[in-house]
């Protein structure tokens, strides 16, 4: 199984982004799936027009798309994208659009393509906090959630696809990094099982 993980670069004026460090820090195999990562910029349309040459280039089985959620405590794996961009910061580029559709015309909300249960599953034999989200926001992690499942969707529905929010890693606490890292290669074992 090929499995694509990206993250975001760093945005806001802050150094670094925990999405982007938990990908660095994935091994290139998990049990038998061969994993492929990447960085995704904090831009509007950019992002998706890098995810999707990904998706092209790579041919993945599955896409696990992270980012960065400050609030919260745990792994929250998203159970719905929303087609909106209203973003109460700019984007690395400056751009801040407000009240605008993702895509124009396409449905409301859409689901992941993730097994949920399998990786609750496998991440509770892991001992690994983590929680379902119902929101994705409307910054650039829902924009690109989005951009994946409308995707899948419409073009190709064999492919597994998601969206992880981890939360900020505690300044110089390697622990936090590393028990990040472990759910995202249990999340990766469900995949592949």
């Amino acid at each position: 199984m090929r499995i694509l993980v990206t993250g975001f670069e760093p945005f806001g004026g802050e150094p670094i982004n925990s999405s982007l460090e938990v990908v660095r820090n994935l091994p290139r195999s998990v049990g038998g799936a061969r994993v492929s990562t990447a960085a995704l910029p904090v831009v509007y349309r950019r992002s998706l027009a890098v995810l999707r040459r990904l998706v092209a280039l790579e041919k993945p089985d599955a896409v696990l798309c992270l980012g960065l959620a400050g609030g919260r405590k745990a792994l929250s794996f998203e159970t719905r994208a929303v087609n909106l961009d209203d973003a109460r910061i700019p984007d690395n580029n400056g751009h801040q659009p407000r009240g605008e559709e993702i895509r124009r015309g396409g449905p409301a909300e859409l689901p992941p393509t993730l097994p949920l249960r399998r990786i609750a599953r496998e991440l509770r034999r892991a001992s690994i906090p983590f929680e379902f989200s119902p929101s994705a926001g409307t910054f650039l992690c829902n924009h690109v959630f989005y951009g994946l499942v409308d995707y899948i969707h419409r073009e190709d529905p064999s492919i597994l696809g998601g969206f992880v929010h981890v939360p900020h890693i505690r300044e110089h606490l390697a622990a936090d990094l590393e028990e990040l890292v472990r759910g995202i290669r249990a999340a990766i074992r469900a995949l592949d099982s």
